[in-house]
């Protein structure tokens, strides 16, 4: 069998613990699905052989280094179809890239970067007070989100609350949001202030975006349920 090639938009620091957990919760469900993985990351600054991935993957870790080479790689997943799983910063991008070339706001950016663009589509966070974990650990921001039943990421967990771990100091900026949701981009995951917490586009097999990290859940006997149905669509 053929390995499934999955490159990760990103540019990869062994000190991060978020990038050494996305290899190993892909890894983890390929492992569980019989799917042998090859895994690539793909630097920003030279994003190369798109066409040769089978599902792409936006990691967390921003500013990326080239933020032109993160957005093609993103804007080709979406208009080839390509699986697509974007966390934290991943996410962020997804946004900027689908603001820029789907609702024509070319100056589309984030706070992060410290734009002078009058359009941050990513502003700073407006719910930082930490929660906890029922039985687990502190966490940084509110990280109880509330799925749309009928939506694909619904679906994934079977399930309509969800605990998560995030890090992320930037989201969907309200103000955007309207525009957003008329182009076709679905709000499937809200924090309990109705923050956007993950979106998908539904005219994808399967394009998902979270501001939580999945890949950093401990690694049990099973795989993170959105990680093991990202490689599932690869394959």
């Amino acid at each position: 069998m053929e390995p499934i090639r999955i490159g990760i938009i990103g540019d990869y620091d062994p000190n991060l613990r978020t990038h050494k957990a996305t290899n190993g919760a892909l890894w983890h469900a390929g492992e569980k699905l019989s799917l042998p993985l090859e895994v690539r990351w793909l630097p920003t600054p030279a994003v190369e052989r798109l066409d040769e991935c089978d599902g792409l993957f936006a990691a967390a870790g921003t500013p990326y280094v080239s933020m032109a080479g993160a957005l093609m790689a993103i804007e080709f997943a979406r208009t080839h179809n390509r699986p697509f799983l974007g966390t934290c910063g991943g996410v962020q991008h997804a946004l900027i890239e689908f603001a820029r070339n789907v609702l024509g706001i070319d100056d589309a950016d984030s706070a992060e970067h410290g734009s002078s663009s009058a359009n941050l589509v990513i502003a700073p966070v407006s719910c930082e007070a930490p929660n906890r974990l029922p039985g687990g650990p502190k966490l940084s921001n509110c990280d109880r989100i509330l799925l749309a039943p009928d939506s694909q990421l619904g679906r994934i967990y079977g399930r309509a609350e969800i605990w998560e771990e995030y890090h992320c100091n930037y989201e969907l900026n309200s103000a955007y949001r309207e525009r957003f949701e008329a182009a076709g981009l679905r709000i499937s995951g809200v924090a309990e202030g109705g923050q956007a917490r993950a979106i998908e586009l539904p005219g994808n097999a399967f394009f998902i975006g979270t501001l939580f990290q999945p890949q950093l859940a401990p690694l049990g006997e099973q795989p993170h349920p959105l990680i093991t149905a990202f490689v599932r669509a690869c394959g």
